[in-house]
C-alpha cells in the first residue's frame, strides 16, 4: 500500500494497481473465483475534478466513455470498482486505443480524487483480448489534453517498466485549480 501524502500527514493509502477478478457466467449469473491477476499501474491522478467534469472533458476532446465494472483498486482499504472508462481510438490504425479506467478515491480535504490507469493497446482478435503497448505513451497523450491544467510528476509509484511495457513508474498529477 502506498500513502498519498501532505507534508507529513497522510491523506489516504491505495494499492497503486487495479486488480481483475476472475468470474465464470452461468446464465445471466456471474460467479467470482477469486483474484486472477494485478493489472494496470496508476499512472494519472485527478485532483479537484468531479467524476462528471472529468468525463465531459474526455467528451469534449473526442474520447468515448464506456461501463464496464471489470477492474478494481483498493483504496482506503476498500475495494473500489471502476467508475467509468474511456476510449481514445487512434485514427491511423483501428486496432489501436488508448484506453483509461478512473476509480474514485472520495473527497480529501473536500477536495475529490480520482486515481487513473491509461494504456495503449491493440486487440488481438487471435486471443481476443487487447494487448498494451505503453502505459508512458498512454499516461503522456492523456495528460496532454489536460494542458491547461496544472501538472506535476509524482515519486516512483509502480514497478519501473511494468509488464516489461514502457513505464517510469511515475504518474502525471492534474490539478483542475
Amino acid at each position: 500500500m502506498l500513502a498519498m501524502k501532505s507534508g507529513k500527514r497522510i491523506l489516504f493509502k491505495f494499492f497503486p494497481y487495479t486488480l481483475s477478478i476472475s468470474s465464470v457466467g452461468i446464465g445471466p449469473y456471474f460467479i467470482r473465483l477469486g483474484w486472477s491477476r494485478i493489472c494496470d499501474p496508476v499512472n494519472l491522478i485527478f485532483i479537484g475534478f468531479t467524476q462528471k467534469e472529468l468525463q465531459m472533458l474526455f467528451l469534449e476532446n473526442k474520447w468515448r466513455v464506456t461501463y464496464a465494472f471489470d477492474q478494481y483498486m483498493v483504496i482506503r482499504s476498500k475495494l473500489v470498482s471502476t467508475i467509468y472508462q474511456c476510449d481514445w481510438d487512434v485514427p491511423s490504425d483501428d486496432e489501436k486505443r488508448f484506453h483509461v479506467r478512473f476509480f474514485n478515491a472520495g473527497i480529501i480535504d473536500g477536495v475529490p480524487w480520482i486515481l487513473a490507469s491509461a494504456h495503449k493497446e491493440y486487440k488481438e482478435y487471435d486471443v481476443g483480448d487487447h494487448i498494451v503497448l505503453s502505459w508512458d505513451a498512454a499516461r503522456n497523450f492523456t495528460a496532454y489534453f489536460f494542458r491547461k491544467f496544472r501538472h506535476e510528476r509524482s515519486g516512483l509509484l509502480t514497478q519501473i517498466n511494468w509488464r516489461r511495457k514502457q513505464s517510469d513508474g511515475r504518474a502525471v498529477i492534474i490539478y483542475k485549480n
